[in-house]
């Protein structure tokens, strides 16, 4: 099971804002496991629709459920990803961004929606193999570390026919991957023969968490390790929770003065 089967809607608090209000919403994270930070149904956060104040950031399926173990065994790449959604529990039906491969380890950068460009963007880096990760924030300039308590465990494919997409001749594939909980992912898989067999597109077959990856702009090409560690200069906070709880205090503080961040913008491309 990709998306926490106990939410009806991502949101966690939907209405006016106040302080106490949204120090309760962080006291309420302080008890969702990190399992559900990892493995959320959608990239983008929950916030207050009203004052667009980010309350949790959840990173999407593809990063740490069972899609992931498809991206880990052809090397490192960069591409550019849209993440279609066609789940009833999913936040936005479409998302975008930026998807890279290092050894293993996932960086997602996901393109702000309009409403969340005040509060800055979230990246999310994923350590598939080990179950590691970081969550970086950057209106805060901080990062933090997370762990997920389940992962890919095991990969079964059955080859199907050739086809071609945007040009590229592909081989389709049915992938099932096994996860460590005993739960299982079924997708349908399209990898372009000569892009190293990178999955140009893959469409997810389950009922609960059901979504469709469409790449562009695809290198073949290793990344440099410094983008999957923390930046230089970013706060390290104990925990997710500890982190977005700091970011909810200054966006209120900044709300009531009427002002805005003037935090520098942060670029994952050009670390120094």
């Amino acid at each position: 099971m990709i998306a926490p089967r106990f939410f009806a809607n991502c949101p966690l608090i939907v209405g006016r804002a106040n302080l106490s209000l949204l120090l309760k919403a962080a006291a309420i994270l302080f008890f969702v496991p990190l399992t559900l930070l990892f493995n959320g149904c959608s990239s983008t956060p929950a916030y207050d629709r009203n004052e667009g104040i980010a309350l949790a950031p959840l990173p999407p399926n593809f990063l740490t459920g069972p899609a992931s173990a498809l991206f880990t065994n052809i090397g490192g790449f960069s591409a550019h990803l849209v993440m279609s959604n066609h789940s009833p529990v999913a936040v936005n039906s479409t998302v975008s961004g930026e998807l890279l491969c290092r050894e293993g380890k996932l960086l997602f950068a996901a393109e702000p929606q309009k409403s969340e460009k005040k509060r800055g963007a979230f990246l999310f880096i994923s350590d598939v193999r080990n179950r590691q990760g970081l969550v970086i924030s950057e209106a805060l300039q901080g990062y933090a570390p997370a762990s997920a308590s389940v992962g890919p465990t095991n990969l079964i494919v059955h080859p199907g026919m050739t086809t071609r997409i945007d040009g590229h001749a592909c081989e389709v594939e049915e992938a099932i991957v096994d996860m460590s909980d005993g739960s299982r992912g079924s997708f349908l898989v399209f990898r372009a023969i000569g892009l190293n067999r990178f999955p140009i597109s893959i469409i997810s077959r389950s009922n609960t968490a059901s979504f469709t990856l469409s790449f562009s702009k695809i290198r073949i090409e290793t990344p440099p390790a410094e983008l999957f560690a923390p930046p230089n200069g970013f706060t390290k906070y104990v925990s997710p929770e500890m982190m977005l709880t700091e970011l909810i205090i200054r966006q209120h503080k900044l709300k009531r003065r009427g002002t805005e961040s003037t935090e520098p913008e942060y670029d994952y491309k050009n670390r120094h």
